[in-house]
């Protein structure tokens, strides 16, 4: 099931209170089916999940009703692809000092989740790639797409594997 709708009742307008203080977008909801016993007031079988997934924001909010959507927390379609967007400034934290351009080439204690490791520049690191300002690594970034290249890390540069390259 790729997505579920569903009509509440908004009578008291409790619904469109939510909405306005915190949102529904982003909300978890999860569906479940039990066999429920009314005459006697027991469940007849335990809760089966048969969705779960992700809101977005209302549909349609008028006086008495109020209609949401969730999306299957699986689907592919909610992927976003390339995880970074195309844009004209790098988004990576470019590494300014020594201790940082370590951290920039293997990501250090964080891994590949380092501040530093997707921009990659680091010269004058055992196992570093990028270019020197002279004879010294150079000590910030504009973030453009010249700058990436006077570093060493775009595809016309040359520049080793562990440079994301994102400028092409």
């Amino acid at each position: 099931m790729p997505k579920v709708s569903l009509v509440l009742g908004n009578a008291d307008s409790h619904c469109s209170e939510i909405e306005r203080a915190t949102g529904w977008k982003g909300a978890r909801l999860t569906a479940g089916l039990v066999f429920y016993d009314l005459r006697n007031g027991v469940p007849l079988t335990d809760r089966s999940v048969i969705f779960q997934g992700i809101c977005n924001p209302p549909d349609e909010i008028l006086e008495a009703t109020f209609r949401i959507t969730a999306t299957n927390r699986m689907n592919l379609q909610r992927l976003l692809l390339p995880q970074v967007r195309i844009q004209r400034r790098c988004p990576w934290e470019f590494p300014g000092g020594d201790a940082q351009r370590t951290e920039a080439v293997d990501g250090g204690a964080s891994g590949k989740y380092s501040r530093y490791y997707r921009c990659g520049y680091s010269p004058g690191v055992t196992g570093g790639s990028g270019t020197l300002d002279g004879s010294v690594p150079f000590g910030g970034c504009g973030y453009t797409r010249t700058d990436c290249q006077a570093r060493g890390c775009s595809t016309t540069s040359g520049a080793s594997s562990s440079c994301p390259r994102r400028f092409r």
